[in-house]
């Protein structure tokens, strides 16, 4: 009998697994709306009404205020921009480590 080879995926600094839960909900999601959230069209109300649902649950479940902002970006380098420009607009400077990964460095340079 021959042993069955499985993948062993130790690269999540780039990405990881998705849950099967999280690609069913995804796509029944995709599924059933669509449309641009910052339209003021009926399909895009309907996105919009999503997002904010949407939102609100995660600011939940991650304990965060009722006032607090949840801003879904489409990836880490975007991610890293928002929070590099976002504390270079409270003020003060950002301290970079030497070793930082080349988007943390052009967000923090390009604000």
């Amino acid at each position: 009998m021959q042993a069955v080879m499985t993948d062993i995926y130790l690269d999540a600094n780039a990405t990881t697994p998705t849950l099967p839960n999280a690609v069913d909900a995804a796509c029944c999601t995709m599924q059933e709306q669509y449309g641009n959230p910052s339209s003021s069209h009926c399909a895009g109300l309907r996105a919009r009404a999503m997002m904010e649902t949407t939102r609100e649950h995660a600011r939940r479940v991650l304990g965060g205020a009722p006032s607090g902002r949840i801003l879904f970006t489409s990836g880490a380098t975007e991610a890293i921009a928002a929070a590099c420009w976002g504390a270079a607009e409270r003020g003060g400077h950002q301290v970079l480590a030497a070793v930082e990964h080349s988007a943390v460095r052009l967000a923090a340079e390009a604000h």
